[in-house]
């Protein structure tokens, strides 16, 4: 059986830490990039990560972030940064700046990004890791090509839509002390 091509491919992406916060770096092979307006961030191509200390709770972010600071969904493409309020807390949201700080540009075969997160801002987040101990991470990888044709890469189980924003069906990242 013959391969099948694609225009889509996470070419590398990495997560690391140390104590000043969390890096995360993607390239990624999409030959047709159609990068939304923000306003409806959600209808492109992009890179999605949503966090939360919370592990457990089988409730959606925007409960979640009522109870856990450090508790966002950000949308990252060349064109923009969004951190959506609605499922972002209140903290975070006014300490965006300070919190995170990111990079995202076109290559030749796609585009490609970095995001740090600052433990600085990001406390609980920081108490996790010291600790060694879980956080709940969703990363994906949006391909928008036409119409509604979506397709999502992600750490979290299908459904991904509906999983993305509840902590015990997220993927989650352990914090290894060395």
């Amino acid at each position: 059986m013959k391969p099948v091509e694609t225009d889509f491919k996470i070419k590398s992406f990495k997560v690391a830490y140390d104590d000043k916060g969390i890096y995360i770096g993607f390239d990624i092979l999409d030959d047709k990039l159609q990068f939304s307006g923000e306003s409806q961030f959600w209808t492109g191509d992009g890179f999605e990560v949503y966090f939360t200390p919370a592990t457990t709770e089988n409730y959606a972010f925007p409960i979640v972030r009522q109870d856990y600071d450090d508790t966002a969904q950000l949308y990252i493409t060349p064109s923009y940064f969004h951190v959506e309020t609605s499922r972002t807390s209140l903290y975070l949201q006014e300490k965006a700046e300070e919190a995170f700080s990111y990079k995202c540009w076109q290559t030749e075969e796609g585009y490609a990004g970095k995001l740090f997160i600052s433990f600085e801002v990001c406390g609980e987040l920081k108490q996790v890791a010291e600790e060694g101990g879980v956080a709940s991470f969703s990363f994906v990888f949006a391909d928008w090509e036409t119409g509604d044709d979506r397709l999502q890469v992600s750490n979290t189980a299908h459904n991904v839509e509906t999983n993305k924003g509840i902590p015990v069906y997220m993927g989650k990242i352990k914090f290894v002390k060395e």
